[in-house]
């Protein structure tokens, strides 16, 4: 967790605000948000997996998280053969294997 917190008061964020034990920050665009929610992403699970030998992951998918997912894997540093995916969104009665479906974009990148 130290690493983490470590990681979060390094970002530079346009504004930081708190609400009761929430703190809420603000960025300039959906670039900087995702490359910095990848950077705790990584540093989390690198902190993960340097206790445990696997660690869980829910992932949420769709185009709101496509910039995140592309700055994680652009990151490095994760070794996703130690990583257990779950995810969040799919479409009802879509087969694994169709190009749009959310598990066949997980498995490609």
């Amino acid at each position: 967790m130290h690493d983490l917190h470590n990681c979060l008061r390094s970002m530079n964020s346009v504004k930081t605000v708190s609400v009761d034990d929430l703190r809420v920050l603000t960025y300039n665009n959906e670039i900087e948000l995702a490359q910095n929610a990848a950077q705790i992403g990584q540093t989390y699970l690198q902190a993960v997996l340097n206790r445990q030998e696997i660690a869980a992951v829910m992932l949420a998918t769709g185009n709101s998280q496509i910039q995140f997912l592309k700055a994680l894997i652009a990151l490095g540093g994760i070794d996703w053969s130690r990583i257990i995916l779950f995810h969040l969104d799919e479409y009802l009665g879509i087969k694994a294997e169709a190009t749009g479906s959310f598990q066949y974009y997980l498995r490609k990148r």
